[in-house]
């Protein structure tokens, strides 16, 4: 072997030199240690540093820019953002991993002209996970599917109305947002 001392004698060498120690570390098993006295480290309860203050929020959309500006605006008012889904079968996805680990959605935004919308608010509603058209100037949602529509480009407050009500629940009054 190139670098041991026993490539010099033809022997085959007992530990490797290597100038990486990471290397030989790394074949040494770990010792786990749990924090919480017999709970081991796969089923201890998640941290509430992990569970956003506000919800959990799926954006699904295929315009890019107004993807990642919603979800800069959503972080900012204390939303966990997941996404964007870019087409239904990414929806369906993320859907179906949250819903089965036991965390859904809280309220998912969903951009009219994504491939397969129907399907994408078809299974929102049959999950019970309320949500939210949004659509540019012209564009408009289907309408066999009832949800508020939030026009883009929107401000801070808008969204926050917006989302803030369809969290709350089909009780509280709905209106549309409006764009200041």
């Amino acid at each position: 072997m190139i670098g041991s001392a026993a490539s010099l004698s033809g022997t085959p060498p007992q530990t490797l030199l290597s100038p990486f120690p990471q290397a030989c570390r790394a074949r040494r098993p770990m010792l786990q240690v749990s924090l919480d006295a017999g709970v081991p480290l796969r089923q201890r309860p998640q941290l509430a540093t992990d569970d956003p203050p506000h919800g959990r929020i799926l954006v699904v959309g295929n315009d890019v820019e107004s993807a990642l500006e919603l979800q800069r605006l959503l972080r900012e008012l204390g939303y966990r953002v997941v996404g964007p889904a870019t087409s239904a079968l990414e929806a369906r996805q993320m859907i179906n991993r949250n819903v089965s680990a036991g965390r859904p959605f809280d309220c998912a935004l969903v951009h009219v002209k994504t491939p397969g919308v129907a399907m994408i608010a078809s299974q929102l509603a049959s999950a019970a996970i309320p949500f939210v058209w949004i659509a540019r100037a012209g564009e408009e949602a289907p309408r066999h599917l009832q949800a508020p529509l939030l026009p883009l480009p929107c401000d801070r407050e808008a969204l926050l109305t917006v989302v803030t009500r369809r969290i709350a629940g089909p009780n509280q009054p709905m209106r549309p947002a409006v764009r200041t």
